[in-house]
């Protein structure tokens, strides 16, 4: 439903997190209950914010969905409970960071963060099942000092920012239900046309 991605962004984050001027918000959105995503929330604290964490940049995760877990495992993770919709909250943020390591199924956060107009990081099992180009619609990376270096990349250049934004916005065109439900219903009105 591409609705909720057309709502304003959530009001400054900074703000209602205290953080400082210079903060790149990182959004990963999803049920923190599901043990890949806590594993990826692991990730973040122990391996990405220690390496992104000292420039001229603070790099903040905000983890947008139900089922936080009850203490922050870092400073710089900060965790929105369930929201309404999670459009405005990715739209706030300045790019998205899907460091999954495990997990089934179709990643459709990946579609939910192109539908908001955010640049994507991800892990090749972050964006499993999405038939996103590296380097195109999302930066793929298969090490932490990649998706690091990505990370900085993007935070450094609002054209590679709007780049990746751009390509992964057309990419979304005609994912909507109505656009889905039409292709439906034109492949069921050719087959019943086809005679036996």
């Amino acid at each position: 439903n591409p609705e909720p991605f057309r709502l304003p962004a959530q009001d400054s984050l900074q703000k209602m997190f205290k953080l400082p001027d210079n903060a790149i918000l990182l959004a990963f959105h999803g049920t923190f209950s599901y043990p890949p995503n806590r594993d990826a929330l692991q990730v973040f604290a122990e391996i990405l914010l220690p390496k992104l964490n000292g420039g001229r940049f603070s790099f903040h995760v905000i983890a947008i969905g139900r089922d936080p877990p009850l203490e922050s495992i870092d400073p710089n993770i900060h965790f929105t409970g369930s929201v309404d919709a999670v459009g405005p909250w990715l739209k706030a943020c300045n790019l998205a960071v899907i460091p999954l390591r495990e997990g089934g199924g179709t990643r459709m956060k990946i579609i939910d963060c192109f539908a908001a107009g955010l640049p994507v990081v991800s892990t090749a099992k972050g964006i499993e099942g999405i038939p996103a180009v590296n380097g195109r619609e999302a930066f793929i990376c298969n090490d932490w000092l990649s998706m690091t270096n990505r990370i900085m990349e993007l935070a450094e250049s609002k054209e590679l920012r709007e780049q990746l934004s751009s390509a992964a916005l057309k990419f979304t065109t005609g994912m909507d239900w109505q656009s889905l439900g039409k292709r439906y219903l034109d492949i069921y009105s050719a087959i019943r046309r086809v005679p036996k």
